[in-house]
């Protein structure tokens, strides 16, 4: 059985368990146990010693087992609160996954839609031994695989109706279905801390966990509304082209959808064009531009709401509008990283190329909507030349 997982990421969660326990257990052992120990039966001050060395060692010992067993009966994904098991039978890919677009994480998905994701073996790229490893068992029991190390553009799962969005709605009534019952515990127990003159020790203990179970809960609705699928109707379609309007009055930057993911929450390569006068253009206009008229070639999130839509063009070919490489963002020292994609903007490799190769191409992440319209004043700014040729050369805008 092969058992994989990143040894920096268990040894820094272990680290901050033990941080954890050190700063904050002092309010459930100094605090709580003093008190029963005081004024309680001697049973109950026994009991409550035990379940909390229990917590103890059982926060301590999670961190160190935590990781994904590969073995003849299936895979095993052990994270710190929950471990999560598959047969191969169930199991659909092992492929690149990630908690927040940023960190690099291996996904379990099933054949069901669900997707598991090992937090063990969470790092910023995946690295060499995790990613043979995930292959060779890829290959020892014929299941299909897709694993750079490279984390996607945004997590993979999408919370509409199917059975992941339903486990994380289960989840958030669960923390909403704790909050309220510590909640009402703590009110409680001041009450009878108050009739019987005891300390509010075991109140003050109700009210942590129901702040901590708040928490938990408006963290996971926060999430879980940023990972909402898009409205179809606001989702543009590969060949549609559509206008950005630039701060201060500086004109309409056109652009065009040239690659678009078909999930509602997918992402979309845009071609990005200098503005042609200061009117909203019309489509006539730009049905002369050409790839190589662009002054931006980058992935987004999604088109603004605010963006003129101005139609497709009836003779538009996918394979006239190519898909760039992208150079590495994270400005590692001594390391020039180029990214490629297919058609269908899933990955394909990345190569250490030369920072001369990698100076004109755009960013490998997505760009927001909300920023897209900053980000294109600043870079006409830098490039005035452009903007000014362009501007020249437009026909009469239209009104």
């Amino acid at each position: 059985m092969a058992v994989i997982t990143e040894p920096g990421y268990r040894r820094e969660l272990f680290g901050t368990t033990i941080g954890a326990w050190y700063w904050f257990g002092f309010i459930l052992i100094r605090l709580g146990l003093a008190d029963l120990h005081d004024k309680h039966p001697p049973m109950l001050a026994v009991v409550a010693d035990v379940i909390t060395f229990s917590m103890l060692l059982w926060s301590l010992y999670r961190p160190w087992h935590m990781g994904v067993r590969l073995g003849d009966r299936g895979v095993t994904v052990r994270n710190y609160l929950r471990t999560r098991r598959a047969t191969w039978a169930e199991v659909r890919a092992l492929a690149d996954g990630t908690s927040d677009g940023s960190q690099w994480r291996l996904s379990v998905t099933l054949k069901d839609g669900r997707c598991i994701t090992a937090a063990a073996t969470q790092a910023q790229r995946g690295s060499p031994p995790v990613l043979m490893a995930v292959r060779q068992a890829a290959v020892r029991y014929g299941v299909e695989t897709a694993v750079s190390g490279i984390p996607p553009e945004r997590p993979g799962t999408c919370l509409g109706p199917g059975p992941e969005g339903k486990r994380e709605r289960g989840r958030l009534t669960w923390y909403i279905a704790a909050t309220v019952s510590t909640a009402v515990g703590t009110v409680l127990l001041i009450w009878w801390g108050t009739t019987h003159g005891s300390h509010y020790s075991p109140a003050a203990l109700a009210g942590v966990a129901a702040v901590i179970c708040l928490m938990c809960a408006l963290g996971l609705a926060i999430d879980n509304r940023k990972r909402q699928a898009v409205p179809t109707p606001d989702r543009g379609r590969e060949g549609e082209w559509f206008a950005v309007p630039l701060p201060k009055s500086a004109g309409f930057a056109p652009g065009l959808v040239a690659r678009a993911e078909a999930r509602n929450d997918g992402i979309m390569l845009c071609y990005f064009f200098a503005p042609q006068g200061t009117g909203e253009p019309a489509l006539d206009q730009l049905l002369e531009l050409r790839p190589a008229d662009a002054v931006l070639v980058q992935k987004l999130d999604g088109l603004g709401k605010d963006w003129a839509r101005l139609g497709r063009a009836a003779d538009w070919a996918l394979s006239a509008w190519p898909v760039p490489a992208f150079r590495d963002s994270s400005k590692a020292k001594g390391q020039a990283v180029k990214f490629g994609y297919d058609d269908g903007l899933g990955f394909v490799g990345a190569e250490v190329s030369s920072d001369a190769e990698l100076e004109n191409l755009a960013a490998n992440e997505v760009l927001r909507a909300s920023g897209t319209a900053t980000a294109l004043a600043n870079l006409l700014k830098a490039h005035p030349a452009v903007t000014a040729a362009r501007t020249a050369a437009a026909p009469s805008p239209r009104r």
